[in-house]
């Protein structure tokens, strides 16, 4: 999202309204985290990506949901197996 944003001028509060529509529209089952590295270079780090999320989604985001969006879900879009079975 930063990409879509002022390269020079975003910042967690510009993107919060993207942030929380998208999750009030899809919900803890069907969102993923996705960077866009390397082309989130372009207006900040991958680290600064992540910290977006964790400080808009901060009160929302229990553990569960932390666990849902960062690899879960994703998990179980793409049927991957995790458990080394």
């Amino acid at each position: 999202m930063i990409t879509e944003a002022d390269h020079q001028d975003w910042s967690p509060e510009t993107l919060r309204p993207y942030i929380d529509h998208v999750v009030d529209c899809f919900g803890w089952e069907r969102v993923i985290f996705g960077s866009d590295w390397p082309g989130c270079l372009l207006a900040g780090s991958y680290d600064q990506v992540v910290q977006v999320l964790t400080d808009v989604l901060g009160t929302r985001m229990g553990e569960i949901e932390e666990r849902k969006l960062f690899g879960e879900n994703a998990a179980r879009f793409y049927n991957l197996n995790l458990g080394g079975e």
